[in-house]
């Protein structure tokens, strides 16, 4: 029988259970693993469950009308039996409460109850100025439907009314509260009401009490004062303007510089390069060769080559299907390419980083394949040596220049030229592409500089009055505005290209510049070449006047442990990234 007894109670405890859906701990089923929750999203979580909370304490309370009123009469007897001082603070809270007690009856289907309530008290609130279109929207209520279609009491209930209170009068009002059962009225202060508190005394200047709307809510008691605020925000406005304009006046900060040094570089370095996605490294040398590091700390890995372009197969060989395929490549910080039959005076990398282009004195351009390591397409075109080659941002172009004094435009997925452009007199030294793809820049030994137009193939800026030798070097803000070129004379030149003509002229270096490089805004001019000094530049700012100054733009300048600085570029973070050769006596 006990056994029995036990098993009845155990089924009706567990029926109970599932009644109230309570879960079963001794099932049996998949198991879910705690989650992992960020304090962050706890607090945000934790903030929104106590806001819906406290709006559904009074939708999920049981709503006793003689209860409410008894709770609202008793504190307005409260409010007017409080001494003067503290009466004409606690009478602004009546208003709101009064409001908002008539629309929760209202709303929770106690009509005529509302409607008696409203009878009863409004005639403590006709004498208040600016409160009678909302007694008259009140008394005309018939529906729900009527409070949801009216803008001003959707508003007064959506804001919270703010009412400000000294601290004594405050303190008066939460003892009181608490004192005796007054749930409701705390529910609906807690909801709909915002006391503003001070230390000083927060009654009204005036014998009538004044309500001033808002569009965060509304506000009794205060006369509002828009003319001081609206000029001490002016006055503040125009303060911070003048600090913008003082800081933009300012001279920018020197950037932070990452610089890379070919140690020991016997084999010449003529020229190098890096990846855009800063992977690898690439440099060409007087042994014909370009070399190849990788800047991470995983080593580079070849594919393996479809077909051994190292070996020449004649008709009489024997060939097995091993001999067709390349042997593989070992993983290694540095691999070496060849195929050049002289000096490599340029390397460059196309946007992709997965293909790299190298110029030589054997008056070919190499297509490299960065995958395999190995050489996919010859460029022939050029008479004599090709200094050098630059990739194109748009499209798949690419432009050369040469001892030929021809400059060259060519597309990957061809090997012959698809525009010659001619109009130099002797070497073409440097060549960059313009931001926008469409125009290109050459700098000649005939010390000019021209701007091209690549579509059209013809020079549309000829800059003769600046160098006083060879130009060596090019670079274009990315804003597209201005042109930098340096060379043979030492100094540099920016160029603005709408007129043509020389906007500021820098001077400092003790040898040949080799290579510029603008800061992502268009603001500072980095330098480097044959003296091993990195110097950077202020360059001239939209509506300054020219200053020609040697030395004021200079903002500082870096003694590098490079012979030779070959490579600048800023990156879009505002490092300078700078490579160059150091040979140890």
């Amino acid at each position: 029988m006990k056994r029995i007894r036990k098993e009845h109670i155990g089924i009706s405890v567990d029926h109970y259970l599932k009644k109230r859906q309570f879960s079963d701990g001794t099932e049996s089923g998949p198991q879910v693993k705690p989650e992992i929750i960020k304090v962050h999203d706890m607090s945000l979580a934790q903030a929104m469950r106590g806001q819906e909370a406290l709006a559904a304490a009074i939708a999920f309370s049981s709503l006793n009308v003689e209860a409410v009123d008894i709770q609202f009469n008793r504190l307005k007897n409260f409010v007017l039996d409080c001494e003067d001082s503290l009466q004409t603070e606690l009478r602004s809270l009546l208003y709101p409460l009064f409001v908002h007690t008539y629309l929760e009856l209202f709303c929770n289907g106690h009509k005529n109850q509302a409607h008696k309530f409203f009878g009863r008290n409004q005639s403590q609130f006709k004498s208040i100025s600016g409160v009678q279109n909302m007694l008259e929207l009140l008394q005309n209520l018939a529906s729900e439907q009527d409070v949801l279609a009216s803008q001003s009491i959707r508003e007064f209930k959506e804001h919270k009314f703010i009412v400000s209170l000294s601290d004594m009068a405050t303190e008066y009002l939460f003892r009181f509260l608490k004192s005796e059962d007054n749930t409701w009225m705390l529910q609906l202060c807690n909801r709909f009401i915002h006391i503003h508190t001070s230390q000083e005394d927060a009654s009204p200047q005036v014998d009538d009490p004044l309500l001033v709307g808002n569009g965060g809510g509304q506000l009794w008691g205060e006369v509002a004062k828009p003319a001081q605020t609206s000029q001490a925000n002016k006055v503040l406005g125009d303060r911070l303007k003048k600090s913008i304009v003082r800081v933009r006046r300012l001279r920018p900060c020197a950037p932070s510089v990452c610089f890379y040094t070919f140690m020991n570089a016997y084999q010449g370095l003529c020229c190098c390069d890096m990846s855009p996605d800063k992977g690898v490294m690439s440099a060409g040398f007087e042994d014909s060769s370009v070399r190849v590091w990788s800047l991470t700390p995983s080593p580079l890995k070849a594919e393996a080559a479809e077909v051994n372009v190292s070996r020449v197969n004649l008709a009489g060989d024997f060939i097995e299907d091993e001999d067709l395929r390349a042997p593989p490549v070992q993983a290694a910080e540095l691999i070496v390419m060849r195929g050049h039959s002289g000096p490599v005076y340029s390397v460059t990398y196309t946007k992709d980083s997965r293909h790299l282009l190298s110029a030589s004195e054997d008056s070919t351009i190499r297509f490299w394949d960065l995958s395999t390591f190995t050489n996919s397409v010859i460029y022939q075109g050029h008479n004599y040596s090709v200094w050098d080659v630059d990739m194109s941002p748009v499209g798949d172009f690419f432009a050369s220049c040469s001892m030929d004094s021809m400059t060259k435009i060519w597309s990957t997925d061809r090997t012959f030229s698809l525009r010659s452009l001619s109009g130099h007199l002797t070497d073409v030294n440097v060549v960059k592409y313009h931001p926008n793809g469409t125009y290109l820049a050459t700098g000649s030994s005939d010390r000019t500089v021209r701007l091209w137009d690549a579509q059209q193939g013809q020079s549309v800026r000829l800059m003769q009055q600046g160098h006083k030798a060879s130009v060596c070097a090019l670079a274009f803000s990315p804003c597209g505005k201005y042109l930098a070129s340096a060379g043979e004379d030492y100094d540099v030149l920016v160029w603005e290209l709408s007129t043509g003509s020389v906007c500021k002229e820098l001077k400092g270096h003790t040898g040949i510049v080799h290579t510029l490089a603008f800061n992502e805004d268009s603001t500072m001019l980095a330098s480097g070449g044959l003296d091993g000094t990195l110097k950077i530049w202020e360059v001239l700012k939209d509506g300054t006047e020219n200053n020609n100054i040697a030395g004021e733009d200079l903002l500082t300048s870096f003694n590098t442990p490079a012979t030779s600085i070959q490579f600048l570029r800023y990156s879009k973070k505002g490092i300078l990234l700078a490579a160059g050769g150091q040979i140890q006596s």
